[in-house]
This record gives C-alpha cells, structure tokens and sequence, in this order.
C-alpha cells in the first residue's frame, strides 16, 4: 500500500502479524515517517502505538463511542483506561512468559552442551569432473532406456531433417546454374579441360533435369522445411518432457530421504544448506 501514491491509507491491523520490534519498526518509519504527511486510517489493537497519533476512535459493535487525542482520553474516558491497564497487565504476563521460555531454551542448550550436542558439520564440496554417475542418474530419472532411446532419435532426425533440406537447396542451386549454362550454350572451363568429367556431370545434372522441374523442386522444398519445422517440435516437447520428468522424480526422492531422515540431520546440518539443495 505504501508504494501506491495516495492521498489517504487504510491500514487494517498491518502491525498484527508481525514481531514487536518489526511493528515498531514499521509504525515509526513507514506511518510516521514515509506518510506523515498523508491522512492514515490505522485500525490497531495494540495501544502502544496510540501516543504518536492525532485522533483515536474506539470503535465497538460498529459505533464510536469515544474519540479524541490520547491525553483527552486518558484524563477523561474510564474505558479508555481500562483498556490501557488491561493492556499493561497482558504486556507484562506476555514478558514473563517469554522470559520463562527463554529461560527454559538456555537451560535446554545448557544441558545439550554438557551431554555432548551434535556438533555441525561442514558442508562438503565437490571438486573436478562431474562424475559419470550422476549423468547416469539423471538420464534413469528422465525415464526408460527405450525413452532415451527414442529421444536420441529424435535429435539425430532433426538434425538430418536440417542437412537435408541444406542439401537439397545445394543440389537446387547447382541445378538451376547448369540449366542457365545450357541455355546460354557456354562451357565451363572444367568441362574443357576435363571431358570425362564434363560428361559425367552432364548426363548427371540431365537427369536431374528431368526429375526435379521447378515446380516440384519448390513442392520439394516446401515439404523438407515443414518436415523439419515439425521434427524440431516434437524433438523440443520429448526434450522438455524428459528434463521435466526427470527434475519431478528427483525432487520427490530427494524430499522422501528428508522426510525419513533421523533428528540427527537435521541437527548437523543447518535449514538454509538443505533448503539450497531444493532450489
């Protein structure tokens, strides 16, 4: 709310769901700071918060019942200073029982010290070479050998689909400037320095002619570059499939080793570190 630009804020209880020190935090940088200048309707059940503001309203089954500045209130509203003292009094069994908690945890630590708590151990990094173990893994994660299989096919047709249309326009284009030279009734000078040649490439590039017009060369072409438009595709989804298939398995087996893991490692081993080895 406070990154829209406005020219009044309503703020339902924001200071609720946060640490008292966060609250307080946010109370004096962002509402009396950030939007000191601005109109700010702040809905609160924490009165501690009541002394910086300008106009207090308290609200109850829907009606105000009493409303101006907290020293106004404090002097002259009763259910004002109830609620402040009822407020104190929660404070301060709020203080004694995080005292007490606190006091319980260290006498917890200090037990664990003295009887020998696990101690952390140091995260251990591989070195080198990625292992051929782990491409194992992965590609039995991925699914079958027969899947494997069929997806190395499916990378080799692509990349014939593509050679093979570079070809055929190779063999278009060589066709296309023998018929130009036939028309023009020149020799190349290969041709005449090389008449078994000339006559090979002659009878070969003739029956190409008469295979390949022009029109069934473009209908050639069409086909070959939607055919390896098509090969590409499908050669992506089985891609994407497999890479896919292969992270959902290994997320789930590795969440099934946390899961069943002792107490142990989870106390030698840091949230953060296993957390990282999720993302």
């Amino acid at each position: 709310a406070v990154y829209k630009e406005a020219d009044i804020y309503l703020l339902d209880d924001p200071l609720s769901a946060v640490d008292t020190h966060v609250g307080r935090q946010l109370f004096d940088d962002c509402v009396c700071g950030y939007l000191k200048d601005k109109c700010v309707v702040l809905i609160t059940h924490q009165l501690q918060y009541l002394r910086k503001v300008e106009t207090i309203y308290l609200i109850d089954d829907g009606k105000v019942y009493a409303s101006g500045s907290y020293t106004d209130l404090q002097t002259c509203n009763n259910e004002f200073i109830k609620l402040l003292t009822s407020n104190n009094k929660e404070d301060d069994e709020q203080n004694f029982s995080v005292d007490r908690k606190s006091k319980q945890m260290n006498d917890t630590k200090q037990k664990e010290n003295n009887i020998g708590a696990p101690v952390q151990e140091k995260e251990q990094r591989s070195v080198g070479d990625i292992s051929w173990n782990v491409y194992r893994s992965y590609l039995r994660a991925g699914g079958s050998w027969f899947k494997i299989a069929m997806l190395v096919f499916a990378l080799i047709m692509s990349q014939v689909a593509a050679s093979a249309t570079d070809y055929f326009v190779n063999i278009w284009v060589n066709l296309e400037q023998w018929r130009l030279t036939q028309n023009n009734a020149t020799l190349n000078d290969t041709y005449a320095e090389n008449p078994e040649a000339s006559t090979w490439q002659d009878s070969f590039q003739t029956v190409l002619d008469l295979i390949l017009t022009e029109d069934s060369s473009v209908i050639i072409y069409i086909c070959l570059v939607i055919g390896t438009i098509v090969v590409a595709i499908m050669r992506s989804i089985a891609f994407f499939r497999y890479c896919v298939v292969a992270s959902i398995k290994l997320h789930n087996l590795m969440f099934d080793k946390i899961v069943y893991a002792p107490m142990r490692f989870f106390n030698i081993n840091p949230p953060g570190r296993i957390l990282n080895r999720f993302s």
